[in-house]
This record gives C-alpha cells, sequence and structure tokens, in this order.
C-alpha cells in the first residue's frame, strides 16, 4: 500500500543531508514526521537543516513566522524507536553502510506496527 492523503505519520531513519530533506518536505505539507537518527549531534545536524529550509521561507516571505513555528511543530526528533510503533509508514535514509542499513531495518521492523502502510522505503 502506497502513502495516501489519509496517512498522516511518517518515520525517516537517518538525519543526514537526504533524511533532513525528506523531513523537510513532509513537514512542510503538515505531516507528523519523526525523524531518528543514531546519536544527538547527527540528529541536532537534520534539525537544523530543517530549520534553516523553514527559515529561509520565513525570511522570503513565503510563510509567516507564525508558520514556521507550526510546521516545525510538527517534526519530532529523537534516537530511539519507541515512537515508530505509531506511524503509516517508514523511510530508510541512513548512511551507505549495508551493515549499518541491515541493523536498522532489523530494528525498525521490530519497532513498526504491523497496521504500517509500508514498513520500509530504502532510499
Amino acid at each position: 500500500m502506497m502513502f495516501d492523503a489519509s496517512s498522516r505519520s511518517i518515520g525517516i531513519l537517518g538525519a543526514g543531508l537526504m533524511g533532513a530533506g525528506i523531513a523537510q518536505v513532509s513537514v512542510e505539507k503538515g505531516i507528523h514526521t519523526i525523524l531518528k537518527d543514531m546519536d544527538n549531534k547527527g540528529l541536532s545536524r537534520g534539525i537544523d537543516q530543517v530549520q534553516k529550509g523553514v527559515d529561509t521561507k520565513v525570511k522570503r516571505k513565503r510563510i509567516l513566522p507564525v508558520e514556521g513555528e507550526k510546521i516545525m511543530s510538527t517534526l519530532e526528533p529523537t534516537i530511539d524507536y519507541e515512537r515508530f510503533g505509531s506511524v503509516d509508514m517508514v523511510i530508510e535514509a541512513v548512511f551507505e553502510d549495508l551493515n549499518i542499513k541491515h541493523k536498522v531495518v532489523k530494528e525498525v521492523r521490530e519497532a513498526v506496527n504491523m497496521e504500517c502502510s509500508s514498513p520500509l522505503y530504502p532510499t
């Protein structure tokens, strides 16, 4: 089953350039987005990237500051899988290392709800 208009939450594995970019597009569309990375340092970089994109839109007057705050409020950063049980879809965007990818896929499969419309979309 594909992600559709009724899907309202997404989990993204990896807060690097690709994961943060996917997160930015998702939160801008009003989708509750859980962004996971393996440590706070990587997670902070991802959050900063999303915030920078939102700030740019505010600066260019494409959105109001309050809209930017609302967008950022739909981003939920984490370093664990605790909230992944409630997502509608998971996107894997981790570092290009097969050992890491296999480990992450195994961990997230244990955490996601079997009702998740698409348990994994590798990037």
